[in-house]
């Protein structure tokens, strides 16, 4: 039996990543659609049946405030990909950061995100982006 051993040195701890470390036992997920502008092999969107319809502000809003409720510091908000709603991702973000919400990220494959629309998501209060760069290589 072999015990783990962390390795000798890790790197130093910041504000930042201390809440965002924390943040992992209150974390939420909404999901603004799951229409994706890509077929990747692996997922299993383009393989089931879901409605093209986008996630109703309301039900977004109400996942919020029970995120909220339960203590929750981090959204993140997904899809399939949620880039593809620019007005409703943007509008997410803000609702979400006023709500009080300290962190927000955003899992997307970034292929709609311009600068302008990188710029607009950090105005909008986005915390940080988790972006799958992905390739049918090995």
């Amino acid at each position: 039996m072999s015990a783990f051993n962390p390795p000798p040195s890790t790197p130093p701890s910041t504000p930042e990543t201390a809440q965002a470390e924390e943040s992992h036992l209150t974390k939420g997920l909404v999901r603004l659609t799951m229409v994706c502008n890509e077929r990747c092999p692996f997922c299993n969107v383009p393989a089931e049946e879901y409605p093209a319809a986008p996630t109703p502000e309301a039900v977004i809003d109400g996942q919020i405030a029970a995120l909220l409720a339960e203590g929750g510091r981090t959204l993140t908000i997904s899809g399939g990909e949620p880039t593809l709603l620019r007005r409703r991702l943007l509008d997410s973000i803000r609702r979400a950061r006023a709500a009080g919400l300290p962190l927000v990220e955003l899992q997307t494959n970034a292929i709609l995100i311009t600068p302008d629309y990188a710029a607009a998501l950090a105005e909008a209060g986005l915390t940080s982006a988790f972006v799958s760069l992905l390739s049918h290589l090995p």
